[in-house]
């Protein structure tokens, strides 16, 4: 049986490297990431993300049609660490609108409810 794990907190509140060690429960993990370095500060983030995961993950990045980069993901993966949720929703934001947000949304709890791999 596949496991949703939420994790939330405030901006810089160590939310990331928290996920990384829930996800080293696991052998064989995927990161889906939704960031894009659009100013440097933002760059810093992704380089310093990418360093602290290190090699131990297999990395898809996709800032907006996350449902298929998830639904890509072989099998063979055990957890998917998905980076970061509120990112992406601000992604479909500003490129589809406000309307796009609630038929994205259900399409992704669609698509993780389908899941065989669990999800961080």
């Amino acid at each position: 049986m596949s496991r949703v794990i939420l994790i939330t907190g405030g901006v810089r509140s160590g939310k990331s490297r928290f996920a990384l060690e829930v996800a080293s429960r696991w052998k064989r993990k995927a990161f889906l990431a939704t960031a894009e370095p659009l100013d440097e500060e933002m760059a810093e983030r992704i380089s310093r993300h990418r360093k602290e995961r290190g090699r131990e993950f297999f990395t898809v990045e996709e800032p907006l049609e996350v449902c298929r980069a998830l639904l890509a993901i072989p099998d063979e993966f055990d957890c998917v660490l998905f980076e970061c949720l509120a990112t992406w929703l601000g992604n479909v934001l500003v490129r589809e609108g406000v309307e796009a947000l609630e038929g994205r949304s259900e399409e992704l709890l669609r698509t993780v409810e389908g899941l065989r791999k669990n999800l961080i």
